[in-house]
C-alpha cells in the first residue's frame, strides 16, 4: 500500500529535473549568433577610398562591417593596440582635448600580435556619434598616444561590441584610464544570439594592461566584466523553448575571464508556454556559470583561422571584398551554461504545468554532470502534484532524456502525499500517506536491472503511514524497487480514485531491515527484516476474494480466507499480523494499484502469524523458524512450516494445534503432515476406553518421526505418546480414528468428535491415573505388543506378551483384587472384632499374559489366553510392585491359561454409588490360585467382586484340589472337590462331591 506513495516520489524529481533543465536552456542568454544589424547607421560613410596605416584598413574592414564609412575614413589612427576611425575633428581646451565625429574604435584583440595558431582574442569595438578624447597634456593629431588618453567621452548614440558577441546600445558612454571601464548612466539596449535585453545603466570594467611595462603603452585586452546596477530585464528566447522574462533590481554581473553571470536583488523568472502555463523562479542572487564549446560545422572555420598569417588577414579580405559579417562568423564557439546557482532568504521555484512548487535557500544544477542540489538551513519544501517533500538538503542526476537515475535527502526528511481534491480544511483527511526519515533518502538505478528500473532507500527510523486508512511501516531502513518501463504505455492510474500517479510507475518489491513493525487492520508484525514482492493479479484472485467465490472452479463459501482487503476495506475483514525475523511477502495487486492481496508469505527465521476469520474470536495462529504460507484466498491457505528438535514450528486453528519439525498443512484439501517429530492436539468427547468425559477435553498426541492427519484420522509414527486427561498411551505407531471430521478450514464449535478408534503398534503402553475430589485413587499401567479398540463397536485386541498392572486406594472395597478376608486366614485374625476404620495402603494389582487378549468395552468384557498370571496384594505407595518369588503378606496369585474378565455394575447399598462398578474373573485351563495359607487347583476359577466369592470347579471327571495350612511350615489339609466355595472371611462355606481329604478344619 505504501509503495504506490512513494513511487510518487520518483515521479516529482523527474518533474524537479525537468524544471531544472528548462532553467538550463533558458539561462543560455549568452550563446553566440548574428547580431541584428543596428536599423540606423552611425554616420553615412564620406569616402570609400583606403587612407591611413594598412593594419588599419585591415581593422575596418574585418571588425566594422556595420560602418563601411570606416574602411574610408579621412582619419585612421593606430596607437598601441588602439583603431580610432573618424571624419571631423577639432581640437580644444589648448590641445588637451580632440572632439571627432563620427568616430569607430577597434580596440585590443591583439590583431598585430596575433602567434601562429594563436586563438584570436575579440577587441573592443565601439561606434558613437562623436567623442571628446580627453588628454593628459596637449597633443597633436599625430602625437596621440593611448598612454596620454584620460577619459573618452562618447555621445550621442553608442554602440559597443564585445567578446562573445556582445552588442550594447546606448547613449553617452564614458571611458576613464584610472577606472579602467566603461559607463553609462542612461538606459540601453543589449543583444545576444536571439536573446535580448534592457538595462538602466551599464559598466563595462575593461581588461588593460596598464602601468608598470605598460605605463607606456596601455593595451585594452577586451571586456573583462559587465556590471548594471538598478533594473535589468532579459528577454530569452531559448532554443525549442518557450520565451522566458529574467528581471533583478539591484546588479547584474557578467565576468567574462570566468564566463560567470551574477544577477542580485529580486531575482524573477517567468516563462508562458504554448498552452498558457506559467513557470516562475524568485531568489536572491542567481549565479550562471558558462563554458565555450565548438558548434557543429565550426570545425572548418577554425582550421581555416588557424591558417591565417599573423595580421589575422587572409588573402580574399581585400578592400574589394564586401564584410557580409564576416566578424561574426570568424569564431564559431559558443558559450554554454554549465552550472547555475539560486541564493537566498527564499529560493522559489513554480511550474503550473508540472503543479510543482519547491523552496529553499540554495539551488545548484551542473549541467554538464546533471546534478541537481538544493539547499536551506532548516528544511527544503517541494510540493509536486499534491506530494510535500521536507528535507535539508536534495540532490538529483539527470540522464539525457532529463529523467532521474539519482537522488539523495541528506538529513532528516518527510515525504507527504496528499488528495488534492480534498477540501483545505479537511486535516489528516487530506493525507494519503507519510513517509519520513531520520538520516537519508536516496534513489538509484537498480544494479541487478535495467536502467529504467530504480531503487529508493530511506535510512534511519525510516516511517511510512496512512491515517487516513490507520496504516503504518517503521524500519531501520526501507528500500523500494520501482520499474518505469511501462511509463510511455500505460495510462494514467489513481489513487484512492481522487490523486493521480505516474503512469508506468510499478512498485516491484520493498524492503525493511532493523526494528520493522507494520500495523493496519490487514497486516500488522514485528520483524528484523521484510521484504515484499508486488505483482499484478493476473489470475482474477482478487475479484475472486471479492465475491466470496474460491478459484479454480471451487464451490462457492461465505469469505472467511486470511487475505489483505482493499485499503478502504471494513476493519472487521480478515487480516493477519505477523511477527517474524525476516520475512518474504508477495503480494498480488489490482491494475490501479488500490486492493491488495498477500498470496505468499516467507521466512527464513522466527515467525509467528495469526489470521482472523470473520465471526469468529478464535485465531489461525502460525509459528515456526522457517515458514511458507500460500494463500490462494477464502480458506485456500497453505503452510509450510520448519522447526528444530528444541523448538518445533505450530499451527494452530481454534482448538487443534499441530507442531512439528517440518510441518505442511493444506487448509483446502484438509490435510496436514509432518516430517520428524512434533505434537498434535485436538478436543475429543471421550476417554481412551470409550468412556464420555463430561466435558471436551484436549487429547495431545507426540510422536518423533512422521504424522499424517486428513482431519478425521491421524497416523503417528516413532515413539508415540498420547494423552487424554490423566491417561496416557506410549507405542511405537498410532492410528486414531474420529467418528466426525475436524475442519482446518473454518472451525465448527457445533462439531464435538469422539474417538472411533485407536489402534496401537509395537511396545505399547498404557497409563491411567483415577482422581476423586483431587486425590489418586487407582493407578493402571498396561504395557501390549499391540492394541486396537474400536470406541464405535465396543471391541477391542490386545497381541501379547502383555503385562498389566493396577494400584488402587485400599478402601475396604477392593475394586481390583481378591477379597482381603480371603488373604488373611492366620489365628490372629480370629476373634478378633472387626475394626470400622478402612484399611490403608494400596492394593497391587499385576497380570501377565503370552498369547492375546480381546474383548468388548461395550459389553464389558475381556479374555486373556495363554500362560495368565495375576499377582495381588498390599503395597505402602503407587508404583510399588513384586514379583511371585517376593509377595508380601496377605498377596494371592493366580495362573491360568485362559482369563475371561467381566465388568458389571454394582448394586447400591445406598445413595451414594460408592464403588460405581464391580467385575467377575474367571480363570481357565490348569487355573492355580495361592494365598498366604491356601494353594488351590483347579479347571475353573471364578471370583465375583460384587459378593466377594471365590468358587473353584473341577470339569468333566477330573477333580479341584485344596491345600490349607495355618502357617507356611505347618500340616497342609488337602481337599479334592469338584466344587469349592470359600466365604469372604476365609472361610470354607461348601465342599461339593470330596472324593478325599489329608486332614480336616
Amino acid at each position: 500500500m505504501s509503495k504506490r506513495y512513494l513511487s510518487t516520489f520518483v515521479s516529482l524529481l523527474v518533474v524537479l529535473g525537468l524544471q531544472m533543465a528548462y532553467s538550463t536552456l533558458s539561462a543560455q542568454f549568452l550563446s553566440r549568433e548574428q547580431l541584428v544589424r543596428h536599423e540606423r547607421q552611425i554616420l553615412e560613410p564620406s569616402t570609400t577610398q583606403a587612407t591611413g596605416p594598412r593594419v588599419s584598413h585591415e581593422a575596418a574592414l574585418k571588425h566594422l562591417p556595420d560602418a563601411p564609412w570606416a574602411v574610408g575614413s579621412r582619419v585612421k589612427i593606430h596607437s598601441d593596440g588602439l583603431h580610432i576611425f573618424f571624419n571631423e575633428r577639432a581640437q580644444e581646451s589648448s590641445n588637451t582635448e580632440i572632439r571627432v565625429s563620427p568616430v569607430a574604435m577597434v580596440w585590443g584583440g591583439r590583431l598585430d600580435e596575433q602567434k601562429p595558431g594563436e586563438e584570436p582574442k575579440e577587441p573592443v569595438v565601439i561606434l558613437a556619434e562623436s567623442a571628446i578624447f580627453q588628454f593628459d597634456q596637449p597633443v597633436e593629431l599625430s602625437e596621440i598616444r593611448t598612454h596620454l588618453i584620460r577619459q573618452i567621452v562618447l555621445s550621442g548614440q553608442v554602440m559597443i561590441r564585445g567578446e562573445n558577441d556582445l552588442r550594447i546600445v546606448g547613449r553617452n558612454f564614458t571611458f576613464a584610464r584610472a577606472s579602467q571601464h566603461l559607463f553609462s548612466e542612461h538606459p540601453l539596449q543589449f543583444r545576444m544570439q536571439e536573446h535580448r535585453g534592457f538595462a538602466r545603466n551599464i559598466q563595462l570594467n575593461l581588461d588593460m594592461l596598464d602601468g608598470g611595462a605598460h605605463a607606456d603603452n596601455p593595451r585594452v585586452q577586451g571586456i573583462r566584466e559587465v556590471v548594471i546596477r538598478d533594473h535589468l530585464e532579459l528577454h530569452l528566447q531559448p532554443e525549442n523553448q518557450p520565451p522566458a522574462l529574467i528581471t533583478c533590481e539591484d546588479r547584474f554581473q557578467y565576468r567574462l575571464e570566468e564566463q560567470q553571470a551574477m544577477l542580485m536583488g529580486d531575482v524573477f523568472l517567468h516563462r508562458t508556454d504554448e498552452e498558457g502555463l506559467v513557470d516562475e523562479l524568485s531568489c536572491d542572487l542567481l549565479t550562471l556559470q558558462f563554458a565555450e564549446e565548438l558548434k557543429e560545422g565550426a570545425l572548418a572555420t577554425a582550421d581555416k583561422t588557424a591558417s591565417q598569417p599573423a595580421n589575422g588577414v587572409t588573402e580574399s579580405d581585400s578592400a574589394n571584398d564586401q564584410p557580409s559579417m564576416a566578424g561574426f562568423d570568424l569564431k564559431s564557439n559558443t558559450l554554454s551554461l554549465v552550472s547555475l546557482r539560486a541564493e537566498g532568504e527564499r529560493v522559489d521555484i513554480r511550474s503550473e504545468k508540472s503543479d510543482l512548487r519547491a523552496l529553499g535557500q540554495q539551488i545548484d544544477y551542473n549541467l554538464q554532470q546533471r546534478v541537481l542540489k538544493v539547499r536551506h538551513k532548516k528544511a527544503v519544501q517541494v510540493r509536486y502534484q499534491g506530494a510535500d517533500l521536507i528535507t535539508p538538503s536534495l540532490e538529483v542526476r539527470l540522464d539525457e532524456q532529463d529523467q532521474p537515475i539519482f537522488a539523495r535527502c541528506a538529513g532528516p526528511g518527510q515525504l507527504r502525499y496528499l488528495d488534492k481534491e480534498a477540501p483545505q480544511d479537511a486535516g489528516n483527511q487530506a493525507l494519503l500517506a507519510e513517509a519520513q526519515w531520520r538520516d537519508a533518502l536516496v534513489m538509484e538505478p537498480d544494479p541487478s536491472a535495467g536502467p529504467e528500473h530504480q531503487r529508493v532507500t530511506l535510512s534511519g527510523l525510516a516511517r511510512l503511514s496512512s491515517p487516513r486508512h490507520k496504516a503504518g511501516l517503521i524500519a531501520q531502513t526501507l528500500q523500494i524497487w520501482v520499474d518505469q518501463s511501462a511509463a510511455a504505455k500505460d495510462k494514467p492510474s489513481t489513487l484512492g480514485g481522487t490523486a493521480s500517479i505516474p503512469a508506468g510507475v510499478r512498485v516491484k518489491k520493498a524492503k525493511a531491515e532493523g526494528e520493522v513493525a507494520v500495523a493496519s487492520p490487514q497486516l500488522e508484525g514485528v520483524y528484523e527484516s521484510l521484504t515484499l514482492h508486488f505483482e499484478r493479479d493476473s489470475t482474477g484472485l482478487i475479484k475472486a476474494a471479492e465475491a466470496g467465490q474460491p478459484q479454480a472452479g471451487a464451490p462457492a463459501e461465505e469469505p472467511s480466507g486470511i487475505q489483505l482487503a482493499s485499503a478502504e476495506a471494513d476493519t472487521a475483514k480478515p487480516r493477519m499480523e505477523i511477527d517474524a525475523r525476516d520475512l518474504t511477502l508477495r503480494v498480488v495487486h489490482d491494475e490501479e494499484f488500490k486492493k491488495l492481496h498477500l498470496a505468499h508469505v516467507e521466512s527464513e527465521g522466527e515467525l509467528k502469524a495469526t489470521g482472523h476469520l470473520p465471526d469468529e474470536q478464535d485465531a489461525i495462529v502460525v509459528c515456526g523458524r522457517g515458514a511458507e504460507i500460500f494463500n490462494d484466498g477464502q480458506d485456500q491457505q497453505r503452510f509450510r512450516l520448519l522447526g528444530t528438535q528444541d523448538r518445533f514450528a505450530w499451527v494452530q486453528n481454534g482448538q487443534v494445534r499441530i507442531d512439528g519439525i517440518d510441518l505442511f498443512v493444506d487448509r483446502t484439501a484438509n490435510h496436514a503432515r509432518v516430517h520428524g517429530g512434533g505434537m498434535l492436539q485436538f478436543p475429543v468427547d471421550t476417554n481412551f476406553e470409550g468412556l464420555p468425559l463430561g466435558e471436551s477435553k484436549l487429547m495431545q498426541v507426540s510422536w518423533r518421526e512422521q504424522m499424517k492427519f486428513n482431519g478425521k484420522q491421524a497416523h503417528f509414527l516413532g515413539r508415540v505418546r498420547a494423552k487424554i486427561g490423566d491417561s496416557v498411551i506410549q507405542c511405537e505407531e498410532l492410528i486414531v480414528t474420529l467418528d466426525q471430521t475436524i475442519s482446518l478450514q473454518k472451525p465448527d464449535k457445533s462439531v464435538h468428535p469422539k474417538l472411533a478408534q485407536i489402534e496401537c503398534r509395537d511396545r505399547v503402553r498404557l497409563e491411567m491415573n483415577h482422581y476423586e475430589e483431587s486425590k489418586l485413587i487407582g493407578v493402571r499401567y498396561v504395557d501390549v505388543a499391540s492394541f486396537v479398540i474400536n470406541q464405535a463397536s465396543g471391541d477391542m485386541r490386545a497381541q501379547g506378551p502383555g503385562k498389566m498392572e493396577f494400584w488402587q486406594r485400599r478402601t475396604g472395597d477392593s475394586k481390583l483384587g481378591l477379597p482381603e478376608a480371603t488373604m488373611s486366614q492366620g489365628p490372629d485374625s480370629k476373634g478378633k472384632p472387626k475394626s470400622e476404620k478402612p484399611p490403608e495402603g494400596w492394593d497391587y494389582t499385576q497380570l501377565t499374559f503370552a498369547g492375546e487378549m480381546v474383548g468388548n468395552i461395550h459389553k464389558r468384557l475381556a479374555t486373556l489366553k495363554d500362560r495368565v498370571n495375576i499377582l495381588h496384594g498390599p503395597v505402602d505407595h503407587p508404583l510399588v510392585s513384586f514379583e511371585r518369588d517376593d509377595r508380601p503378606p496377605n498377596s494371592v496369585r493366580i495362573y491360568c491359561e485362559q482369563l475371561e474378565l467381566l465388568v458389571k455394575n454394582a448394586a447400591k447399598s445406598t445413595g451414594e454409588d460408592k464403588q460405581p462398578w464391580a467385575f467377575e474373573v474367571q480363570a481357565q485351563n490348569n487355573a492355580e490360585i495361592e494365598g498366604d495359607q491356601f494353594f488351590a487347583r483347579a479347571d475353573l476359577v471364578t471370583y465375583d467382586h460384587e459378593s466377594k466369592l471365590v468358587v473353584m470347579r473341577a470339569l468333566e471327571n477330573r477333580h479341584a484340589t485344596l491345600w490349607y495350612y495355618e502357617t507356611p511350615h505347618s500340616p497342609r489339609s488337602r481337599y479334592d472337590v469338584k466344587m469349592a466355595r470359600l466365604s469372604p472371611n476365609g472361610n470354607i462355606l461348601e465342599l461339593d462331591r470330596t472324593r478325599g481329604a489329608s486332614a480336616s478344619q
